[in-house]
């Protein structure tokens, strides 16, 4: 086995166990909701994400992505009504995290949880960005927006990072 083969056997085994985590995160939070206590907000990614971005940065990159996407805002409604919620999440992101997943697990319901929102976008990003690059992670994220959205998403890390 060559070591190119080794390294994407490892990489892979690594966004498989970062779905895994994920999934679980999720069917714990969606639990609790049922009970009636509060739904964790945030998701924490794995120790181990890659050479590019650190876990804490990585959610902070969420949070920036968020704050640029809808304000914060988990009923936010764009592009004519097809994106929903705090990443704004579109019918065919949905759609692409149960092909990754291998079955039905999101709903379209799930674009307005801020929880359910944040692990649809980790599962996006574990499978097509397994280094977490942020500049790849928004290409994969919103691949029509311009360079200018990119830098408003980087500018406002920088921001949350000073604060």
């Amino acid at each position: 086995m060559k070591s190119h083969d080794i390294l994407l056997l490892i990489l892979t085994a690594l966004s498989f166990a970062t779905l895994i985590m994920a999934c679980a995160i999720d069917l714990a939070d969606r639990a609790t909701a049922r009970s009636g206590a509060p739904v964790a907000e945030a998701y924490t990614p794995p120790a181990d994400t890659g050479p590019t971005c650190e876990p804490d940065d990585w959610n902070l990159f969420i949070d920036a992505l968020i704050s640029i996407e809808s304000a914060g805002q988990a009923d936010a409604v764009g592009d004519g009504g097809n994106a929903v919620g705090i990443l704004q999440i579109h019918p065919r992101t949905v759609e692409e995290c149960n092909r990754i997943i291998g079955r039905e697990f999101f709903t379209l319901e799930d674009r307005l949880s801020p929880s359910s929102s944040r692990l649809m976008f980790n599962v996006i990003q574990s499978h097509h960005n397994p280094d977490r690059d942020k500049h790849l992670a928004l290409k994969c994220w919103n691949p029509r927006a311009p360079i200018d959205y990119h830098r408003k998403v980087m500018r406002k890390l920088e921001e949350l990072k000073n604060q």
